[in-house]
């Protein structure tokens, strides 16, 4: 799941070992995405710069970076609390996570789930919570899943998918291939316009802000328009991908 870790030079706590610094990681070259030997890859994590990180809590938070997915994280080497924190940053580097410890900082901080899910889709794929809460986790957890199906680097702001009604404030993205991706943030109505005409079998896959997924297959003849209901108030995915 992660990548090889890497922290950068600035100044640090002195009682940090030489060992966890090393350069920054490449991006792609509009900067969107993590560049990795596999492809474009998204940067999601945590950012804590400018807060004072206890031990008990760091291991908290390496831990459940882990278990949902995330690949990044942010601290100042001065906010660690005592050597103790410095042990915790030497479990992150095993654990594989992409350690920042600059001023500037590698990803974009994003206040919530909401604003989270809006960045991924409009093309921005390095985003860091602020917040160290069970929906940041979830909002990780549920990406991730979404990845099995869909290629979040060639995805493109799609408008057109959604209906001139939008109730729910859904967005949507597609890709070359005709498959799509939504973000419903609340309960209610979605109408769904298919990028294109042809009359193939889709599969519609729903992600649930807990990450859970259900599928059922469309198959010819349908609409190329439609309307389906979100029961979820805590929001969640529509993936309509092309069976061929």
């Amino acid at each position: 799941m992660f990548a090889g870790l890497h922290c950068t030079g600035d100044p640090a706590a002195s009682n940090w070992p030489q060992e966890v610094a090393s350069a920054e990681p490449d991006w792609t070259s509009d900067s969107a995405y993590l560049a990795t030997p596999d492809g474009p890859a998204l940067l999601l994590g945590f950012d804590f710069y400018d807060t004072l990180i206890a031990p008990a809590r760091l291991r908290l938070i390496v831990d459940q970076l882990e278990a949902n997915g995330g690949n990044y994280l942010r601290v100042n080497p001065q906010q660690i609390d005592d050597s103790i924190g410095v042990e915790e940053v030497s479990r992150a580097v095993a654990h594989g996570l992409l350690l920042d410890t600059t001023q500037a900082g590698w990803a974009e901080p994003v206040e919530g789930p909401r604003s989270f899910h809006r960045s991924l889709l409009a093309g921005r794929g390095r985003l860091a919570f602020t917040s160290f809460t069970q929906a940041a986790l979830n909002g990780l957890r549920g990406v991730r899943t979404v990845e099995r199906h869909l290629d979040f680097p060639v995805l493109q702001p799609d408008s057109v998918v959604l209906g001139a009604a939008n109730p729910t404030g859904a967005r949507a993205a597609s890709d070359p291939a005709g498959n799509c991706l939504i973000f419903i943030p609340t309960a209610g109505n979605v109408t769904v316009r298919l990028p294109d005409r042809r009359q193939v079998p889709r599969r519609v896959t729903v992600v649930g802000h807990l990450g859970t997924q259900r599928s059922e297959v469309l198959r010819p003849p349908y609409d190329r328009s439609f309307t389906l209901l979100s029961n979820d108030a805590r929001g969640g995915w529509m993936i309509i991908e092309v069976i061929e």
